[in-house]
């Protein structure tokens, strides 16, 4: 699955919001490979994603909306849309562009429409569908541009409006807390050697990863004289673990799944806060080198050395938030928009704030002075 333009309207913060997951100019020698379709050379799609931002620019929210739309999309579920209204009196829509596994561009659009002097009610929702084929020499645009001219009209009967749309794939890791963590899934035996290598690196005095034979869907982490069991999916006695090391798991959990090409859509928000930078780097190449066709991961992180990998300008995105624009508090920038020539420094171009991504820390300064 791969997502190439995003359109948010009065979604938690998000107002106006538009993102696009395509790019214009064809990459030479790409460290990155195959970011175009099987025969259709000229579309073109960014198949990994770096957003980078400061602390509550909206990377976290925009996963967690993505995942709730694609939740709508392929289970026709509405209550995962509506605690995304920021407004509760006012419309709130979204559309988005996307392929799942042929050469065939959808667009689903949803307007969620509360009810008259109701605000206990929930909105109701009105869905439309646009599909085309994808044709040898399109690109993403000349097919956007025909999504343009298909006249679709909105239905209220959004569920068999929906089933027009293949199945979707997609696995999320955001950054949330223990008790909100997703199940991790190692049922193989090669699922359980990623999980037991990246754990070992993360923290070697890890002595072994090993299945519980006499409990079903069982494993246990060894740590010396104590021991971490996961079950289900849950990890039961999380505390034991060191917070970079807990991560870890997730990290392997979406490594295997990437590997395996199990979902298609990857978003894997913050998980290596506490991991030193090169175990980082070194995850983030290997998730990039396992992607398969037809597959897209987005990847947070607040880590300016990643900035120094050698991936495409295109690669690496900017959330930016300004709470008094009112008409537009988050946007999102691409290096690619900015720095156009090779020798452009993409690191240099952070440390020096083009983007204006730097949050303001003036205010902190002041209280180093002594209470009036």
């Amino acid at each position: 699955m791969i997502v190439l333009d995003v359109n948010l309207n009065n979604f938690y913060a998000f107002k106006n919001f538009h993102a696009n997951f395509s790019y214009p100019k064809k990459i030479v020698d790409s460290y990155i490979e195959e970011e175009y379709l099987s025969e259709r050379p000229n579309f073109r799609y960014r198949k990994v994603v770096v957003l980078m931002g400061a602390n509550a620019t909206g990377k976290t929210s925009l996963g967690r909306i993505l995942s709730r739309i694609f939740y709508f999309i392929d289970r026709q579920e509405s209550s995962a849309l509506y605690s995304l209204v920021g407004d509760a009196t006012a419309e709130a829509s979204f559309t988005i562009d996307f392929l799942i596994h042929d050469p065939v561009l959808y667009r689903v659009s949803a307007v969620l429409v509360p009810s008259a002097g109701k605000e206990t009610e929930r909105p109701q929702i009105r869905v439309r569908v646009k599909k085309v084929n994808i044709g040898k020499t399109d690109s993403y645009e000349t097919c956007a541009a025909k999504l343009d001219k298909i006249k679709e009209e909105y239905t209220g009967d959004y569920v068999n409006e929906l089933k027009r749309v293949p199945n979707l794939g997609w696995a999320f890791q955001l950054n949330e807390n223990f008790n909100s963590h997703p199940a991790v899934n190692f049922d193989s035996n090669k699922k359980l050697d990623v999980l037991r290598t990246v754990l070992h690196v993360f923290d070697p005095s890890i002595r072994d990863v090993r299945r519980l034979n006499e409990v079903e869907n069982s494993f246990v982490i060894s740590l010396g004289n104590r021991s971490v069991i996961i079950q289900d999916g849950k990890i039961v006695n999380p505390l034991i673990l060191s917070t970079g090391t807990y991560e870890g798991i997730f990290i392997a959990d979406m490594l295997c799944r990437i590997r395996e090409r199990e979902n298609g859509f990857y978003y894997c928000d913050e998980k290596f806060s506490y991991v030193q930078t090169d175990i980082e780097k070194a995850v983030l190449s290997v998730m990039v080198s396992s992607l398969g066709t037809y597959e897209q991961l987005f990847f947070t992180t607040h880590n300016t050395d990643v900035l120094d990998m050698p991936y495409p300008k295109h690669t690496f995105m900017f959330m930016k938030k300004n709470a008094m624009d009112e008409e537009c508090p988050i946007r999102i920038l691409s290096a690619s928009d900015y720095l156009k020539r090779n020798t452009d420094s993409l690191r240099s171009a952070v440390e020096n704030d083009l983007f204006g991504i730097t949050p303001d820390v003036d205010a902190l300064f002041g209280l180093t002075g002594a209470e009036g």
